[in-house]
């Protein structure tokens, strides 16, 4: 169960850590069979010197995502354990914590792929913090019709969004075990997990770093039906977050939302006759529809 945020808790007295002896990557995996294998094998050319094991939660794969991390024990401390009694990401993510052997965690993506040096300098950051988010690089993995769709923000470190608080992505984090654990884990009933735990962390004084050298490509969705169900559930998340956050000083925009939709018209309008925005407006509108969806879900107006 989380922990409420509600409990006051102390932030960490330590300084500066010393490097552990041991680090768990954790992978929440489903059905990305496809590209699993790449992260594997970023993660078996890591330079760390230092040991680390991969813990893959698969959260009820029905590709040949289990056979895949099997195979690549031969060259990596791999090991998958089963995630599937709930469909989530908070979920899965918290089933490999708890299964977990190191103090310190660094989470990844199942379908990103981690630089050579990520690892290393993921570690280095953390020894100076609680928790630590890394950069993401847009580029190298993505068509330049996958890049179009997306409003990337490209000026780095963390993110405010939501109209609160600093925030990172779990596809490129790193976590101390005792930071965790103070917090209960992950939410398993905010489907923005990793915004939730940002924000729960820095209310109860933990601090949040950043660390532009521990470098993830990311990948985008590539398909339109799978980036307009990724941006709908973007959307979706936002409502959760105000209904948790709201009395803590999270605020809405009505006004923008109101302005965002009184345009939809003209730009779909404009997308008739330039049709490389088409797949933008369609993303965009899938996270509109998912605010209204996700403000239904919790009675709460936040679109």
């Amino acid at each position: 169960m989380i922990r409420s945020f509600m409990e006051p808790l102390p932030p960490s007295r330590s300084l500066r850590r010393t490097r552990p002896d041991l680090v768990s990557v954790i992978i929440p995996v489903l059905n990305t069979g496809h590209h699993l294998g790449q992260q594997l094998s970023a993660l078996a050319h890591q330079d760390y010197d230092g040991s680390f094991e991969v813990i893959l939660a698969d959260n009820g794969s029905t590709d040949d995502s289990v056979a895949i991390a099997q195979h690549w024990s031969s060259v990596l401390d791999v090991r998958v354990v089963d995630a599937s009694r709930k469909r989530g990401i908070g979920v899965a993510t918290n089933c490999a914590v708890r299964e977990a052997s190191a103090p310190l965690l660094a989470l990844l993506d199942d379908d990103d792929v981690a630089s050579s040096d990520w690892l290393g300098q993921l570690v280095a950051a953390a020894l100076e913090t609680d928790a630590v988010v890394g950069a993401l690089e847009p580029e190298s993995l993505n068509s330049p019709r996958a890049q179009r769709w997306r409003h990337w923000d490209n000026s780095g470190g963390l993110k405010v969004g939501y109209n609160f608080l600093p925030f990172g992505a779990t596809c490129n984090m790193g976590i101390w075990r005792e930071t965790i654990e103070a917090l209960g884990g992950f939410s398993e009933s905010n489907p923005a997990i990793d915004v939730d735990f940002c924000w729960r962390a820095q209310l109860a004084g933990f601090r949040l770093g950043f660390a532009p050298s521990a470098l993830v490509h990311y990948r985008f969705k590539d398909r339109i039906s799978d980036f307009a169900r990724q941006q709908y559930l973007y959307g979706r998340s936002g409502p959760y977050l105000y209904r948790d956050f709201h009395e803590f000083g999270q605020m809405r925009q009505l006004g923008q939302a109101c302005w965002v939709w009184f345009q939809m018209p003209l730009r779909a309008l404009k997308a008739i006759f330039v049709p490389t925005i088409w797949g933008r407006l369609i993303g965009d509108i899938a996270f509109r529809v998912g605010r209204i969806v996700g403000s239904v879900q919790c009675r709460r107006l936040y679109l």
